[in-house]
């Protein structure tokens, strides 16, 4: 038997259909340049496990070329940055170029990785979405933007607020700047990198939540399944089979779950793995450079303020952390109520499926980490704090041998 040729058709990357809440999420980070996955509308229940219709090849050829006119921008605005960087940074002393060319470099860097990782891994973007959508609608089915927004109410009203902030401290500032063109013209390109990377930061929470509310859902299953336990093991020895069976296929269905839980958190890792340390990394320099600048300019006696634009990143590191955290403290809450099914010695298939499930999840954690460097939790904040205090120390004993005569 001859092999099947492939058509052109099959060539194309399929849409990904989503519900109605996620889909005008991720089209804004298409319009942003930070998604580069053809998407649709989920209609229909019983097509979500079905191989999805092929796309138009416009639309693929859309979002590349878009993509692309991205990276067109990226490179004449910072090209001309490069060339007019006498102009552009502050040259009135030496650490005020240093702390301008640290901020702008770093910043130049994390969005340089978003764009380039958004093409790069985009077929790693399509396969978390692709489980997320078979997972989630296991859990909900066809429900409607409402349920859905009900599910990300409160990330929705964190974001909304962080990037509200954001903007309007940035239009502040620079109306405040407006008489300034040598000012001005250092904003006119740090600014549009410098959302879009908050942006990111906001995309990658997004991404968070949804793997914490599988997770949630699938903890309040095995809660259910607790119950039960307890209701019923002590039932006679004619119904201990079924008893024993119910218990063995729940467990069973959710390992299965687990398993694809653990599998978007490493498709995750791999899709926006890269800028997500970078940001984090661009965000720690930026803060530190704001510390410093706010207390230059005290020393120098600037009329000019700048020290609201070290909230936004500040906001951004501690809501990355507070998620991240959220995120993999729901998978401690797994293991807890696993080992509170009841169940009697006897009952060896129940006990092995057990002890199966504690080992998966020992196995498979889900630790939200930058490339093995450092775990995304609370404590990061602490020792950021730390770090801070430590070289502001530093700094304000050799602060005026940055002077340039």
């Amino acid at each position: 038997m001859k092999p099947r040729k492939t058509t052109n058709s099959e060539l194309q990357q399929p849409v990904l259909l989503l519900d109605t809440f996620t889909l005008l999420q991720l089209r804004l980070h298409q319009l942003f340049g930070m998604c580069a996955v053809p998407l649709g509308r989920q209609c229909d229940l019983a097509t979500v496990n079905q191989r999805p219709q092929s796309a138009g090849i416009w639309q693929q050829r859309f979002l590349l070329l878009w993509h692309c006119l991205h990276f067109i921008l990226f490179f004449l605005v910072h090209l001309w940055t490069s060339v007019n960087h006498d102009s552009i940074l502050y040259n009135s002393d030496s650490f005020g170029k240093f702390n301008d060319l640290l901020k702008l470099i770093g910043t130049i860097i994390s969005h340089f990785v978003i764009l380039t990782e958004t093409i790069i891994r985009r077929r790693a973007m399509e396969k978390f979405l692709t489980v997320y959508t078979q997972l989630h609608y296991k859990w909900h089915g066809a429900v409607g933007v409402r349920a859905e927004f009900q599910l990300y109410r409160k990330f929705f009203c964190r974001s909304s607020i962080f990037i509200f902030v954001v903007i309007l401290i940035d239009v502040a500032y620079l109306r405040e700047i407006s008489r300034n063109r040598k000012w001005m013209t250092f904003f006119i390109p740090f600014i549009p990198s410098g959302l879009i990377c908050n942006l990111r930061s906001v995309q990658i929470m997004l991404f968070m939540e949804m793997l914490r509310t599988e997770v949630v859902h699938l903890n309040g299953n095995i809660e259910r399944l607790v119950l039960f336990s307890e209701r019923n093991y002590r039932v006679k020895f004619q119904k201990r089979d079924q008893f024993e069976r119910k218990i063995c296929a729940e467990l069973q269905t959710f390992m299965e779950c687990y398993q694809e839980i653990y599998e978007m958190f490493t498709l995750l890792k791999k899709a926006v793995g890269m800028s997500m340390t970078c940001n984090y990394v661009k965000d720690y320099v930026m803060i530190l450079s704001e510390c410093y600048w706010s207390y230059w300019m005290v020393y120098n006696g600037e009329h000019i303020t700048e020290y609201l634009l070290i909230v936004p990143t500040a906001v951004s590191i501690f809501l990355l952390l507070i998620t991240s955290r959220n995120c993999m403290r729901s998978t401690n809450f797994l293991a807890h109520n696993i080992h509170k099914i009841r169940h009697d010695i006897e009952d060896f298939n129940i006990s092995t499926r057990l002890q199966s499930f504690a080992l998966q999840m020992l196995h498979q954690q889900i630790i939200i980490d930058g490339f093995g460097f450092f775990v995304l939790n609370c404590n990061m904040a602490r020792d950021i704090l730390g770090s801070i205090a430590t070289y502001m120390i530093f700094f304000i004993q050799f602060m005026p041998k940055f002077k340039s005569f």
